[in-house]
């Protein structure tokens, strides 16, 4: 699979949700809480904490983070899928523990958006398929291991063209958002705040 194929299925995932967000917004009657917060007022910080770049990051993390492991630590190191520690359930508490501590405030939302992109990731790969790059460490240390050449996975992520429906659905997906962006001159908006529009 490609791997522009599950960034663009991310993102559009995290679109509905944010366009669901919006709509029980409206729909939600505005009864105020004993500290002045209103439902209304959470439904639209959460909503617009969705950062698009931190979408972006979390659909691609566990592949900067295992890919050049392979080379790094060794192949003996990664299975022959070339996962890891970047695809375990552990390695993404890391990585959104992080998140979590260099963000403040609602900004956490933001980090939440990169969590449930690392999600969505896992799922995309099917990673359940592979429960002892998973659940790493916990069903043990020792990752199941392959002899990956580079021209192999060259091959599999750049070289080759998309194959797969989601190959295809994700890409095109990417394409509207960005058409939809330059239509909309807000490509430097995006790049500064990680809005969509």
């Amino acid at each position: 699979m490609n791997f522009l194929g599950p960034i663009g299925i991310t993102v559009a995932l995290v679109w509905v949700f944010g366009w669901l967000l919006g709509r029980l917004q409206k729909s939600t009657p505005e009864v105020e809480g004993a500290n002045g917060a209103t439902p209304t007022r959470f439904l639209d910080r959460l909503a617009s904490g969705i950062d698009y770049r931190l979408i972006l990051a979390g659909a691609l993390i566990p592949d900067l983070i295992d890919k050049p492991l392979v080379f790094l630590v060794g192949p003996g190191f990664v299975n022959s899928s070339l996962r890891s520690v970047g695809h375990s359930v552990v390695g993404g508490l890391l990585l959104l523990t992080i998140a979590y501590i260099v963000t403040r405030g609602w900004q956490r939302a933001a980090a939440s958006s990169f969590g449930v992109a690392l999600v969505v990731h896992l799922l995309m790969d099917q990673m359940w398929r592979m429960p002892e790059v998973l659940f790493w460490p916990v069903l043990g240390f020792v990752l199941p291991a392959g002899d990956v050449p580079f021209s192999h996975w060259y091959r599999v992520h750049f070289s080759q063209l998309p194959t797969t429906p989601p190959d295809f659905v994700g890409i095109g997906i990417l394409a509207v958002f960005a058409g939809h962006m330059i239509w909309n001159r807000s490509l430097t908006r995006f790049l500064s705040t990680g809005r969509l529009s």
